[in-house]
């Protein structure tokens, strides 16, 4: 697996085919694996929208999202698609 940066925008591909823009949040508690919906301890994404804010993926190691580029680190230009 490809190390990520805490606070970096990546352009990642959802387990559904979406191409996204989110912020790595890093490994946390409590958060379960979007695509088996098993485990507690999921690596963490923001999918940012300018509407609603953002909502928080987990995701489990053996269903990490396709990471398509390194956008930088997050500011409010870059985190939207």
């Amino acid at each position: 697996m490809k190390k990520l940066k805490t606070d970096y925008i990546y352009r990642i591909k959802l387990h559904d085919g979406e191409i996204v823009n989110a912020q790595y949040i890093g490994r946390q508690k409590g958060f379960e694996c979007v695509v088996c919906r098993s485990g507690n301890n999921a690596y963490t994404f923001n999918v940012w929208d300018s509407i609603d804010g953002y909502e928080t993926y987990g995701f489990g190691q053996e269903h990490m999202p396709e990471i398509l580029e390194e956008i930088g680190e997050m500011t409010d230009e870059n985190k939207l698609n």
